[in-house]
This record gives structure tokens, C-alpha cells and sequence, in this order.
């Protein structure tokens, strides 16, 4: 059996993210809005001054004398007190955090969706939070792979981030633990790394015009209060997409790969008995 084409992988994508819009929105209001609403109740927006008198401080650091400072600098946001800083990297995390469970509802919902069952938020709910501790391990342990691998000439860094493109998928559908996880990706993709490759570019290459698009064109709204949470929940709805393009292309992979001949069977065995 042929694997689908890029077109058609998005034409189903995009088939089951109209369908079922209802599961994002959702999702991303009860998930995402709240903290991207409180970062932006809680935290000022840098003025042209914060922006000069910030890149005057981190122009004269010495990023060698005082690393951990000169990290801090980089990684803040001009004008902001200490504790504005403590606030804005605990809400990152909290919304890094929220983002893997939002990540798991909807691969549980497309996995659902593709079987033409309709995904109910409650149960989908309650079995995301089951898989959502090893998810954000497995995710963690990527992430300092795919940092050591960009770290080393940037190729490793793309060839793992290719070959790990299926994490998520193989912690929430498969059960798989975080290192069997990895391997389950890899396995996965073997023999498909170019094919994978360019359809992760083009489908990324996309997402991103299309969130520039967004932001660029309410950057004037930016300083009324709560647009900047409402441009942020809208650009989490966009990334949404490209969860479901994943796990639709995840799940066509795998019914064509051995890997997916004993979890076919076992659903069919499943629909059999019910």
C-alpha cells in the first residue's frame, strides 16, 4: 500500500480540524488562553526606551565573566524588574507544559477521528492526563538530544529532530515509555527520512507564514489589553494543525510499516468484540 501524498495528508488533516474544531477550541481555551491572558494582565509591554537601554546593557556583557547573568539578559524581556522575570519564565513553563496536554488530547482525538468515532472532550480529557507525565519527559529528553545534536554541527540536530518526529505519537497512542518512545519514532521513519523531512518543511514553512500573517497584520492591536492573549490563543489554534498533520501522517506510516500490522490487528480485534 502507498503511503499518501503530501496533499492528501493535508486535505485529511485539514478534513478532521474543520470537523472537529470544536475539540481545539476548547482545548485551547480552557489550556492556553488563561495563562497567555494572566502574562498579559500581570506583565507591561516593553516600551522603544526598554529595547534601547537593553541592548545598550547586553552589548557591554561579558557573556564569558558572568554567563549566568548574561543568559538571564538574553532571555528576558527589556524592562522588566526581577520579579517580572520570575513571573514571565513561570508562566512559559506552565505554558510549555499546557501545551503538551493540549498535544495529547489531539493526537487522541485524531486517532479517534480517523477510526470514524467522534472524540468526546471529557473522555479524551481524562485519557491525555494519563499519557501527559511521560509525555513531557519524553519530550524533555528530546529536547536535550536535539539540543547536543544541533550543538554538534547542526546535522545530527536535524537528523534526530526528523527521526523523533513521532514522539508524541508513539507516548500517547502506543504507550510507549520515553527511551522505547525514541526508538519507536526512529524505527518508524527509517527508510522514509527524506520523505519525512520535506513534508515536516513544507508543512512547517506554512504554519509559520501563516502565524507571521496573524501577528504581523494585529502588531497595532498589540497594546490594548487582552489582544496579545487573543493573538496568542490564535496562533495555538494554527499550531494545532500541524499536531493533527503529524498524527495523520503518523498514523499512515504505520499501517504501512510492520510496526502497525499488530496494533491494526488488535483494533480490529477490539471492534470485533464490541
Amino acid at each position: 500500500m502507498e503511503h499518501k501524498s503530501f496533499g492528501q495528508l493535508m486535505a485529511s488533516a485539514w478534513n478532521i480540524y474543520t470537523t472537529h474544531f470544536q475539540v481545539w477550541f476548547i482545548s485551547a481555551l480552557l489550556l492556553a488562553a488563561p495563562l497567555y491572558l494572566a502574562g498579559d494582565l500581570l506583565l507591561p509591554t516593553p516600551t522603544q526606551e526598554d529595547y534601547l537601554e537593553y541592548e545598550a546593557k547586553v552589548t557591554l556583557m561579558d557573556p564569558l565573566e558572568k554567563p549566568w547573568e548574561y543568559l538571564s539578559a538574553i532571555t528576558g524581556t527589556p524592562g522588566y524588574s526581577e520579579s517580572q522575570l520570575w513571573i514571565q519564565h513561570a508562566l512559559e513553563a506552565l505554558e510549555a507544559i499546557s501545551a503538551l496536554l493540549i498535544t495529547a488530547i489531539v493526537i487522541s482525538s485524531v486517532a479517534l477521528a480517523l477510526q470514524g468515532q467522534e472524540p468526546n472532550f471529557g473522555r479524551i480529557f481524562h485519557k491525555a492526563l494519563r499519557s501527559w507525565p511521560m509525555l513531557i519527559i519524553a519530550t524533555l529528553i528530546s529536547l536535550m538530544g536535539l539540543l547536543l545534536g544541533f550543538a554538534a554541527l547542526i546535522i545530527p540536530g536535524i537528523v534526530l529532530w526528523v527521526y523523533w518526529t513521532f514522539v508524541g505519537q508513539a507516548v500517547v497512542l502506543e504507550e510507549k515509555y520515553f527511551f522505547s518512545a525514541l526508538a519507536y519514532s526512529a524505527k518508524l521513519i527509517k527508510g522514509h527520512f527524506f520523505e519525512v523531512l520535506s513534508r515536516l518543511l513544507l508543512l512547517y514553512l506554512a504554519i509559520i507564514l501563516i502565524t507571521f500573517a496573524i501577528v504581523s497584520s494585529t502588531s497595532n492591536l498589540a497594546v490594548y489589553p487582552g489582544v496579545t492573549a487573543l493573538i496568542a490563543t490564535i496562533s495555538e489554534l494554527v499550531g494545532i494543525f500541524a499536531t493533527i498533520f503529524i498524527t495523520v501522517y503518523f498514523k499512515d506510516l504505520q499501517k504501512n510499516s510492520q510496526l502497525g500490522a499488530s496494533v491494526e490487528a488488535l483494533e480490529e480485534s477490539s471492534d470485533t468484540e464490541e
